[in-house]
């Protein structure tokens, strides 16, 4: 059974509610014809309207980017929303016309308290809260505080947590159609703070949502990620594998280009170790499925034997990033300024050799296979240089390298 029943805000003018059994907790739609808020049954007329007078503030933003008829008139603009975040408890947003940028707090120790300026919606505050959930939460544990809850239970009643939308009502994983991109698999995770989503290889949306989260807020997500999840699924689709289907099948030829990569990449490995002045203890070659490489503690390189396959700048740039943690194992900026330094020293040293090899920079003939081969690989130096001269990045040498690896795909 449902039931349909309207009222008025002042803030957001006349709005309908409807509730239904299939309602597991509240939610609300905005369109040019207004608001419409959507209840669980078993919620009551109290609940209903303190959660009407919590989301007003951002109902009325959104109304007006709808451009909706029958907003009623403010005399001031709107200090204060009270947010509820499904990892971060309540937040509050403030407007603070001395505030000249978003700042985060925690006042008594009892909440967060987004401040930010008074030209900047609402909207934007909770947009800023969900890309930073990590670091608040880091921030919040930093001054000793934990998520407050107590404003409402993760489900309002036995009857809502039961609720066939709910994915906690299925083991833990359900699939919920998306009306632009499809089946997504949604998995409902015990000890995890936040929500996350991946695309898998095959092009699978996987939504993971703690425990104590709502599912609703799992769907207001994947909404709001579906441009990205098309251009993800987009750039998956378009890359290179390096191992197709037909050779991953085939046992015998995949353990032909596993033998064969041995002896390339631990030469390969030998000579830039002396080029850098670098001296691991040992480089072994491994199959990895998500990875190009790694570096132990203990100077022990390992690198996936399907790099052997790339281009030759990008399997030696992948052998440079893992000398480069012999110095530093880490990501930190004494990494990457170190890994600047060693690829423009690479560079130049290829690039001097390529000269060397092609004085009058003339393609040689397509009868030497050889040197055809080199002579691809300096017009592909050359192409990532011309690129680097364009690049606005503070590292140019890492940002093209890495734009030029994200073409290729390990499985």
């Amino acid at each position: 059974m449902s039931s349909k029943s309207s009222g008025f805000h002042d803030l957001i003018g006349r709005y309908s509610t409807a509730v239904s059994e299939e309602y597991s907790s509240p939610s609300y739609e905005v369109s040019k014809n207004g608001a419409v808020f959507f209840f669980p049954e078993n919620s009551d007329g109290q609940f209903r309207s303190s959660y009407i007078d919590r989301v007003a503030p951002l109902v009325r933003e959104l109304l007006e980017m709808e451009r909706s008829e029958g907003l009623p008139k403010l005399s001031g603009l709107i200090q204060d929303y009270i947010h509820y975040d499904d990892v971060l408890g309540r937040i509050l947003i403030h407007r603070n016309p001395k505030c000249k940028k978003l700042v985060a707090s925690f006042p008594g120790k009892k909440s967060i308290r987004l401040s930010m300026p008074p030209v900047f919606p609402f909207l934007s505050g909770v947009d800023i809260i969900e890309k930073n959930r990590a670091k608040l939460l880091d921030a919040m544990k930093r001054a000793g505080l934990e998520p407050d809850f107590s404003y409402q239970p993760a489900s309002q009643t036995k009857a809502g947590r039961n609720s066939k939308s709910d994915p906690k009502a299925m083991d833990g994983k359900s699939v919920y159609n998306d009306e632009v991109i499809g089946e997504v698999t949604v998995l409902v995770k015990k000890g995890t703070r936040s929500i996350t989503l991946k695309i898998e290889r095959s092009g699978e949306v996987v939504l993971s949502i703690p425990s104590k989260s709502r599912y609703n807020a799992g769907i207001e997500f994947i909404k709001a990620k579906r441009s990205w999840i098309e251009k993800t699924r987009n750039r998956i689709n378009s890359k290179k594998a390096l191992l197709t289907p037909e050779i991953l099948s085939d046992r015998k030829k995949l353990n032909g280009i596993y033998r064969d990569s041995i002896p390339v990449l631990t030469q390969r490995a030998a000579q830039i170790a002396t080029l850098l002045g670098t001296e691991p203890s040992s480089v072994k070659v491994g199959s990895y499925t998500a990875k190009w490489g790694k570096c132990s503690t203990k100077g022990e390189i390992t690198l996936n034997f399907v790099t052997a396959l790339l281009p030759d700048i990008l399997r030696d740039s992948i052998i440079i990033h893992e000398m480069t943690h012999l110095r530093h194992m880490n990501h930190s900026d004494g990494f990457h300024n170190l890994l600047e330094q060693y690829l423009g020293v690479y560079l130049n040293h290829e690039l001097k050799r390529y000269r060397e090899e092609f004085p009058q920079d003339t393609k040689p003939s397509d009868d030497n296979v050889q040197l055809i081969k080199e002579w691809n690989g300096y017009t592909y130096l050359i192409g990532i240089l011309k690129k680097v001269e364009r690049s606005r990045s503070v590292r140019p040498l890492q940002k093209v390298i890495n734009d030029e690896l994200k073409k290729y795909s390990i499985r």
